[in-house]
């Protein structure tokens, strides 16, 4: 009998190399070579960003069967059940749930014309809500995917400590952003941006989350402005930085989140990210700043893309 297409199954994927890996019994490196395929093709597998065929599938289900003990009649049960199986607590809510339980009515009913504007890998900049040491900018990776079958946007945020996933729509002129953190369910985060209207295209907003996620111990609501320039689509990208798509999501991944230092951004990314609200500003986080002058989005792309195409070993972090 042939090997058959397990449904949802990179969620699923995701949940029990967790699964297994948390409780000691195996490491991913054991798991990638068992089955005879790269790090990087595992990494891009447990992302989401690429589906095994199925043989593929039936290798990864055989290879977990002792560290997970999950059957493939196991793995062919609906989404909740499954997860039901690992006896986790963490429940997500945007990634599968959010968009079935809330219509949101005002949105736009054709999300295929907003897709080809966002379509991609973007990078977000903000002063940081966490780093409460210091004042430095959080500099993200957001990665558009596919039109989900509810109407949404399918996108991810990864940043210099964890990834979030989730959705995005337009309504109103203004796009509305919901990610969750992946794995453990424990955060959510919310943009409201402007449309892509311009070339390049750059999207400005504020970004609602929590703060103290790295130097304290409690977490309160904070809110940033936020500011977001697109690098390009993963095929223009790949083909300009000369790398395969495996090579370029570790290249994106490893060289694009991390925190700057505000000094080091051009002066427009400065001022639109900028906090303050004095007597004489509206406290308004999407009125442009009038003293940022010319957008310069293209002189702040160009400087990524030198980044990526510096050799490996050569970057610095903060």
């Amino acid at each position: 009998m042939s090997p058959v297409e397990i449904p949802d199954f990179s969620q699923k994927f995701a949940m029990a190399v967790q699964f297994a890996t948390s409780n000691g019994r195996t490491t991913n490196a054991h798991l990638y070579q068992a089955i005879g395929v790269s790090h990087q093709t595992w990494a891009v597998w447990k992302r989401g960003d690429k589906k095994p065929d199925a043989p593929q599938q039936q290798m990864i289900v055989d290879s977990l069967m002792p560290f997970a003990e999950l059957s493939l009649k196991d793995w062919m049960l609906p989404i909740g059940e499954f997860r039901s199986l690992l006896a986790t607590d963490a429940q997500p809510l945007l990634s599968e749930h959010l968009g079935a339980l809330v219509t949101f009515n005002s949105r736009d009913s054709h999300p295929d014309r907003l897709l080809e504007q966002l379509s991609g890998a973007w990078v977000a900049y903000y002063v940081s809500t966490s780093r409460t040491d210091r004042r430095i900018v959080s500099r993200d990776l957001v990665e558009i995917a596919g039109v989900h079958n509810n109407g949404y946007i399918g996108a991810r945020v990864i940043d210099s400590r964890s990834e979030y996933r989730g959705f995005c729509f337009s309504y109103h002129n203004l796009i509305q952003w919901f990610f969750e953190k992946e794995k453990i369910y424990n955060e959510v985060l919310s943009y409201m941006t402007t449309m892509p209207e311009r070339s390049p295209p750059v999207l400005m907003g504020v970004m609602i989350c929590i703060s103290g996620g790295v130097s304290t111990v409690g977490q309160l609501p904070a809110a940033a402005k936020v500011a977001m320039v697109r690098l390009g689509t993963h095929e223009t990208l790949a083909a300009e930085l000369n790398l395969s798509e495996d090579q370029l999501a570790k290249r994106l991944r490893t060289r694009i989140p991390r925190y700057v230092e505000p000094s080091d951004l051009e002066k427009w990314l400065q001022l639109s990210i900028e906090n303050r609200i004095s007597m004489e500003t509206l406290p308004s986080a999407l009125v442009v700043n009038p003293n940022i002058g010319d957008i310069r989005a293209d002189e702040t792309i160009t400087s990524l893309l030198s980044e990526l195409k510096k050799p490996e070993g050569s970057e610095t972090h903060i």
